[in-house]
This record gives structure tokens, C-alpha cells and sequence, in this order.
């Protein structure tokens, strides 16, 4: 997978948790992919960028949102809930699961790899960017 598909992946799951509560409430429902509402969405301060923390933040949701036996570890349907097409994608100790430290290391790399501008922070105008591609 190239880096940037893996980084629309990683935005996927942005636009999941806008929708989380009846999205997995309800299997098979298809999931918003409007990178706007993504953006708006993790851009809790309101100020035009996602930064950091803010990412930080939203991954933390996406990862205990898919957690579903709150074991602390996504495995099977779990990997899937978040949007990835590689299950072992993140997988970095090699034991066919993801804990939450290695889901946010490969989030924040797909971070980097949309922060076209190196300003650490995503404008939306970069997260449409990512989708477009």
C-alpha cells in the first residue's frame, strides 16, 4: 500500500468516529467519506488545523471505540472496524494484534505523510488533498 492510501485510510477513520454511535451500531451501514466533515470532526478547537494533539486524541477514540472486548488489543473484526485494508498494517511486534501504541506510531505516520507543508498540522485543504488521491 503506498503512503498515500495509507494516509486516506487514516482519515477514514477520522470520519468513522463522526459517525461511530450508528455506524457499527448498525453492520454493513457505509461509512461518510467527505473529508471535510473528517477534518471538522478532529478539529476540536475549531481553528482550521488538526494538530497534534488533537490527532492524538481522536486516534485514542478510534482505537478504544473498535476495541469491542476492551482487552486493549484490536484483533480481527476490530482491525477492521478501523478502516484498514492490511490487518497487519501497525502490527509491529509481530503478534497478529495492535495494541494501542502501535496503532498511534503508524497513525502519526500517516500524519507526517499528509502534512504536506511540515507545519505540523493537517489543514483541510491537505486532508481533501489525501482523499483526492
Amino acid at each position: 500500500m503506498n503512503r498515500t492510501r495509507s494516509f486516506v485510510w487514516g482519515f477514514a477513520i477520522l470520519v468513522t468516529l463522526a459517525w461511530a454511535p450508528t455506524a457499527f451500531a448498525q453492520e454493513g451501514r457505509p461509512l461518510e467519506s467527505n473529508p471535510d466533515v473528517a477534518h471538522k470532526q478532529a478539529d476540536t478547537n475549531g481553528n482550521g488545523a488538526i494538530d497534534h494533539a488533537e490527532y492524538h486524541r481522536r486516534m485514542v477514540e478510534v482505537f478504544y471505540f473498535a476495541d469491542g472486548d476492551r482487552d486493549g488489543y484490536l484483533v480481527g473484526i476490530e482491525i477492521a472496524r478501523t478502516g484498514r485494508e492490511n490487518p497487519a498494517a501497525g502490527d509491529a511486534n509481530g503478534d497478529d494484534r495492535i495494541s494501542l501504541k502501535e496503532f498511534i506510531d503508524e497513525a502519526f505516520d500517516r500524519f507526517n505523510v499528509g502534512d504536506s507543508n511540515d507545519d505540523n498540522e493537517l489543514s483541510v485543504e491537505e486532508v481533501r488533498a489525501a482523499y483526492a488521491e
